[in-house]
């Protein structure tokens, strides 16, 4: 729970920041049919919104683990197992709400995130909190493994364009060639 009043204390700006580039990773692919564009085509921002949807990952994982110790192999303090999963509650589910919560009254689309936390949410009021978190945790790291991999490609995608040429020789009909832009 620490985490949670950790970053609460710095306000939703944070938030909102990381959702754009850290979280909407699940959308960076699938563009919008109806003439938009992708939710993560918005500006790509590297550094501290990357690290720390990480972060949030890896305290997604860490309650969840947290939980699973509880379940299968030491019974631990029930408000340790609690506390295990309100941080992969709120680490796995915070920042997945505020991403379908903004498509869904932003651009009126229901999403991949909105039945995630659906779900989630679902399945901890019927007892099964352990399983909410397995599916917040799993979710989370998707969606980290395919931003980071979507970086790479991109700064390999920038690296090749940098190669690219300033200018062409154009062969003209009669053997000559002149020199044209790229």
């Amino acid at each position: 729970m620490g985490l949670l009043v950790i970053c609460c204390g710095k306000g939703l700006g944070w938030l909102e920041n990381c959702v754009g580039s850290s979280m909407s990773g699940q959308h960076d692919t699938a563009g919008d049919t109806a003439g938009g564009t992708a939710r993560g085509a918005a500006p790509h921002h590297h550094g501290h919104d990357e690290e720390f949807g990480l972060w949030l990952t890896l305290a997604t994982i860490a309650g969840l683990a947290v939980a699973l110790v509880d379940r299968f192999a030491v019974p631990l303090p029930e408000p340790v197992v609690l506390a295990g999963l309100g941080v992969a509650f709120a680490a796995g589910g915070i920042p997945a709400a505020v991403a379908a919560l903004k498509e869904l009254f932003g651009a009126a689309k229901l999403d991949i995130d909105l039945l995630m936390v659906i779900a989630a949410v679902a399945a901890a009021s019927v007892g099964a909190a352990l399983e909410g978190a397995v599916l917040l945790a799993l979710f989370s790291l998707s969606g980290t493994l395919e931003h980071r991999a979507m970086g790479r490609a991109r700064k390999a995608v920038e690296a090749l364009m940098a190669l690219r040429p300033d200018t062409a020789l154009r062969l003209r009909a009669d053997g000559s060639s002149e020199e044209v832009a790229a």
